[in-house]
């Protein structure tokens, strides 16, 4: 079957598709200072004779890969084609920020899957374009970190009862929504000696177990605060490791309030933890998605790393779909 790039106009009705067209799209999980430039942006080419409008949404029929439009690039060396660039799916959620509704330290998730994910949308003010697909009914009750973006929000909170987010297109009467389903996250198990893709592995002895954080003021009079993590990775106020199996990493904020201090300590001291690090370059065929976990593992040192899947590039040049993944980068 014919693969179909679609555009819509600023209101996701369709407007027009073609089967000719050459598509880079990058997605990934942001990092810890959420920075949206941080991938998630596709660009498009498309016969010069199509003509998109701001804030439209273009996809591969189909498929989970899309976004909304917001450049247009003409160069005259290339004969008959027109560039269109924008921000993917996930680009558009890492662009809203979940605030703490007025009065409270934290905005929290209590509900099945679905209807977390239909809050979620809701609050960060999306609905015209997104809504809550499926579901598997897992109860969610999740507090979510203050200021991150809706993208690293809706990761986290669904991996915290051990899925993911999937997006699907609908179209419906030649309206169109993007649906984000609630799917269990499956683990790609035992990537031996990189048997199925390239792995390279450092598998962590000993993480970072405590955290000193330093907020406003100056001097004697400057916030500190101290958290711990254990043995698996738990982290909280209890110190368990001391003496020559401390290990101590310094956060400064000198602008935090203490409420903002406690949870970005926390943030920090909970990003440091885990089994180590992996960086994984999956074969074309892996069956995966962000939000899934691969388990690589070494036979020579008798070790093994878990780390979640952050990004893919995905091309599609003259029908053909192309996904290069990377995990733990």
């Amino acid at each position: 079957m014919e693969q179909l790039a679609v555009w819509t106009n600023a209101s996701y009705v369709e407007q027009g598709a073609t089967g000719d067209f050459y598509l880079d799209l990058e997605c990934k999980a942001l990092g810890v200072n959420d920075d949206p430039e941080d991938g998630n942006t596709f660009a498009v080419q498309l016969p010069e004779s199509v003509r998109i409008a701001a804030d439209s949404a273009l996809f591969v029929d189909g498929t989970p890969w899309g976004g909304i439009v917001q450049r247009r690039v003409s160069d005259t060396t290339v004969d008959g084609v027109l560039q269109w660039e924008g921000r993917t799916w996930h680009g558009v959620l890492a662009d809203r920020i979940v605030e703490p509704p007025a009065g409270s330290a934290y905005y929290t998730s209590t509900g099945t899957d679905e209807e977390c994910v239909d809050a979620l949308i809701t609050k960060l003010g999306l609905s015209t374009l997104f809504e809550a697909g499926t579901g598997t009914g897992a109860a969610i009750s999740f507090q979510h970190p203050r200021y991150k973006s809706g993208w690293t929000s809706l990761l986290k909170m669904l991996a915290s009862v051990g899925e993911r987010p999937e997006f699907r297109v609908s179209r419906t009467g030649g309206t169109v929504k993007v649906l984000i389903d609630c799917v269990a996250a499956a683990t790609l198990d035992e990537l031996a000696d990189g048997e199925l893709a390239d792995v390279e592995m450092t598998a962590e002895m000993r993480p970072y177990n405590h955290c000193v954080a330093a907020g406003q003021g100056e001097g004697v009079d400057r916030d500190i605060y101290h958290c711990y993590a254990d043995a698996s990775g738990v982290v909280s106020t209890t110190q368990t490791f001391t003496g020559m199996a401390e290990r101590v990493t310094f956060y400064d904020n000198p602008s935090a309030e203490h409420a903002d201090l406690v949870d970005g300590a926390i943030e920090h001291l909970r990003d440091l933890q885990g089994q180590g690090e992996v960086d994984v370059s999956l074969d074309e065929g892996a069956n995966v998605a962000i939000g899934d976990y691969v388990k690589a593992y070494d036979q020579r040192i008798d070790g093994s790393v878990t780390a979640m899947v952050t990004g893919c590039v995905v091309k599609v040049e003259n029908g053909i779909t192309t996904c290069a993944w990377s995990a733990g980068e």
